[in-house]
């Protein structure tokens, strides 16, 4: 008789079964990595809210993603959200000076005005 076949739950913490979302949310550069490269996910792809992995690196301050999602193709100005924002007006709300640096400095538009009309002054 074959032993029963049983299926190891998958432990929640085990950053190699995350999302591309929650990877960048907390910074997981290899496994946003490995699924850009490895299983093809296109940067530039939005989810169902047009939210972007550039939108949640900006938001969360983390640095080398954003650098690396522009770097694979990421559209610095992509607009989405409930508020129809872009990256670096995700950035200016939460308050991170350098990622806002880096977001202009990587060609972001800070005239773009948000979809309530507001434009963020720097």
């Amino acid at each position: 008789m074959a032993e029963p076949l049983t299926i190891q739950p998958v432990d929640p913490n085990d950053t190699n079964y995350w999302d591309i979302v929650k990877a960048t949310q907390y910074g997981v550069f290899e496994r946003c990595r490995q699924i850009v490269e490895k299983d093809g996910y296109d940067v530039r792809k939005a989810d169902s809210d047009n939210i972007t992995v550039l939108h949640w690196a900006a938001i969360n301050n983390r640095h080398e993603l954003v650098k690396y999602y522009l770097s694979a193709g990421a559209i610095v100005d992509a607009i989405g959200g409930d508020l129809n924002s872009t990256p670096l007006q995700w950035a200016v709300r939460q308050g991170h000076q350098s990622m806002v640096a880096l977001l202009i400095n990587s060609g972001a538009d800070p005239t773009i005005r948000d979809g309530e009309g507001t434009l963020f002054t720097l």
